[in-house]
């Protein structure tokens, strides 16, 4: 879950020399330098998950600079930050993509009430298209074994990794429950993934509990899927709930 840690000290140099010498014994290498300020250390060529900065005065600044957790999706970045901030934590940068570290860095940062910076991050790189492509290529390879499912149930199924601000499937095998909202045939439907999130906009529909937690359809990211996509079946919306949510694709077009 935690993705980097940061330290604050006084001494870089001194710093420097002992982290890269202790470190060595792990096959953690001196990855990044920035003008005698900070360095970062890694393994391999994978991303750095430990930094040292300088300061000038430690006195009442935490030593302990950032402590980051790894966020599996940008909803999951947004609703970290969310919550934080809910309990007390106060804001040190919204939600956004950090261009200064990659592209597709996208984090928020709070200060929890001890005065430590807290970090949520999401790298939407490449690996995990690949181990995407991957389980779509499994997925594609399937026989057309029809799966009976019938309007309102909630399935759930191998959403992927996607695009930006797409949502994507969550764990190893990018799952998430989805709801059929239209059959369009022994093969596809029309459905809506779904999100236990507790935030609240006219494009997220409220259906009640699902599978015994509060769950809303996300009515922005309606698409078709092939029926190769599902993998169990885990609830039943009420019929209103299917028609809140048919009014408001209708207001949506």
């Amino acid at each position: 879950m935690i993705d980097h840690i940061t330290l604050r000290v006084k001494d870089f140099k001194k710093s420097k020399k002992f982290y890269t010498g202790i470190l060595a014994a792990f096959d953690i290498k001196l990855q990044k330098e920035k003008q005698d300020r900070s360095v970062s250390f890694g393994k391999d060529d994978r991303r750095s998950f430990f930094w040292i900065k300088k300061v000038d005065e430690l006195n009442d600044i935490p030593s302990f600079g950032c402590l980051a957790f790894s966020a599996e999706s940008i909803s999951q970045v947004d609703d970290f930050y969310n919550n934080a901030i809910k309990f007390g934590a106060k804001c040190n940068g919204a939600p956004g993509v950090r261009k200064e570290y990659h592209d597709k860095y996208y984090a928020a940062y709070v200060v929890d009430p001890n005065g430590y910076n807290i970090e949520v991050v999401y790298h939407s790189d490449q690996n995990h298209f690949d181990d995407w492509c991957k389980i779509k290529r499994e997925l594609d390879a399937q026989d057309e074994i029809e799966r009976f499912y019938n309007v309102r149930d909630v399935w759930w199924s191998n959403f992927g990794k996607n695009i930006g601000f797409e949502e994507d499937g969550k764990d190893k095998d990018f799952v998430r429950p989805v709801v059929v909202i239209k059959a369009l045939g022994p093969h596809t439907f029309l459905c809506a993934p779904l999100t236990t999130s507790d935030k609240e906009h006219y494009f997220r529909v409220d259906i009640g509990k699902v599978d015994g937690k509060p769950a809303k359809a996300l009515i922005s990211q309606i698409r078709v899927i092939d029926t190769r996509r599902l993998q169990e079946k885990i609830d039943r919306i009420p019929w209103s709930k299917l028609n809140a949510i048919k009014k408001v694709i209708k207001d949506m077009l």
